[in-house]
């Protein structure tokens, strides 16, 4: 009976796609709440400013690990997240990820100004959040990107580490 359970449970693990997600926000308790909220998706790693992410997002990429979603806090400490945006951008276009291949990227900002929003878009962002961010706008929007939950949460991410 136990392994019974137990091949299950190792073939529901296989057949669910575990995304591996960048959540960038200079605030602790949002990255918190955040990564909550998103280990529904997938394995959430951290970064607390926007030359982390970028660092973090290249090396993750050279090691063939690319991040399949980074949720970007559009105004960080360091740098916009724009600027960031742009930078994970290019970096895939320097290592040649096709367009199709590329990270899908959410925008998280109680920024509501349409010019900013465009601004995002026109850089290359996949979706646009309103915070504070609720569960249903969150799987709303990734499902939109077809992204769906994962019938079996991630592990917390208390173990991933978070630079602040």
């Amino acid at each position: 009976m136990v392994l019974y359970i137990f091949t299950i449970w190792i073939i529901q693990l296989k057949s669910e796609a575990m995304l591996k997600i960048l959540i960038v926000d200079d605030e602790k308790i949002i990255r918190k709440a955040m990564g909550q909220m998103f280990k529904k998706y997938g394995e959430c790693k951290f970064a607390d400013c926007g030359q982390t992410a970028i660092d973090g997002f290249k090396a993750g990429l050279e090691k063939g690990e690319a991040f399949d979603l980074v949720v970007l806090d559009i105004a960080l400490e360091d740098k916009s997240g724009l600027e960031v945006l742009k930078a994970i951008r290019s970096i895939e276009g320097a290592s040649a990820v096709k367009k199709a291949d590329r990270s899908k990227i959410i925008m998280a900002t109680g920024n509501q100004k349409l010019k900013m929003v465009k601004a995002c878009i026109d850089a290359g962002c996949d979706n646009y959040i309103l915070k504070p961010l609720k569960s249903a706008d969150v799987a709303q929007a990734l499902e939109k990107m077809g992204i769906p939950a994962l019938e079996t949460p991630a592990p917390d991410g208390s173990d991933s580490p978070d630079p602040a």
